[in-house]
């Protein structure tokens, strides 16, 4: 009697394979949900450091270039004679997007510690697109040349200033209205707005948006003040 109480005891106190396969099932449903929830919090976290270092770089172009724009300046005659300044822009594009391109001298020249340099405040600055043969991706070239010479469209050096560039668009302010380029015309626009996109690694687009006055223009545009 007591061996057959036993055995009733032991089939009673046991699990069923229905049991144990829906113990399994709900164990790995658990962990599933689990492995989901840190999966996204990880791919959140890292998506926001890439867009919060996109955002980063962008504002510093902005902030860099608005300094640049701000101290913009061109000799009053020419006299057609050699010339050291300039300030020029053209509209281009690329896949459908403005593209634009700008060569202009400014006096905020940062200056190098090297004493075999002539250095002054005086830079050439020229930005344009370029596509990289190698990723397909549209970086923002910038030349800068501080050296003082008769062609201020050439020389310097050449390096990426901004990587997956989607649009990079300038308007100018004449004294009436805003223009899509500025011709080389001896005179510097009143303001300059800057519209600039850039791409993150998942496709998205970032815009980023400035007006910039300069300060040595004939005629400040309207709402600025000096």
């Amino acid at each position: 009697m007591s061996y057959r109480r036993n055995r009733r005891m032991v089939k009673r106190n046991g699990f069923t394979l229905v049991e144990i396969i829906v113990a399994i099932t709900v164990f790995a449903t658990i962990l599933t949900i689990i492995y989901s929830v840190f999966y996204t919090t990880v791919k959140a976290r890292q998506t926001s450091g890439e867009v919060a270092e996109i955002y980063s770089r962008g504002i510093n172009f902005l902030r860099n270039f608005s300094r640049e724009i701000k101290c913009a300046y061109l000799t009053p005659v020419w006299h057609g004679g050699p010339r050291t300044t300039i300030f020029k822009s053209a509209r281009d594009s690329v896949n459908g997007r403005e593209m634009d391109i700008i060569t202009f001298t400014h006096l905020c020249h940062q200056y190098v510690e090297n004493k075999t340099l002539n250095q002054s405040d005086h830079e050439e600055v020229t930005y344009f697109w370029q596509r990289d043969p190698k990723t397909d991706v549209i970086n923002l070239m910038k030349r800068i040349d501080s050296t003082m010479d008769n062609d201020p469209e050439k020389g310097g050096i050449v390096f990426v200033v901004l990587e997956n560039v989607v649009e990079f668009r300038l308007t100018f302010f004449n004294g009436n209205d805003w223009v899509e380029d500025w011709q080389d015309s001896g005179t510097l626009p009143g303001a300059v707005h800057l519209y600039l996109v850039l791409k993150d690694k998942s496709g998205g687009e970032i815009p980023f948006e400035t007006t910039i006055p300069v300060f040595r223009a004939t005629v400040p545009p309207p709402g600025f003040q000096e």
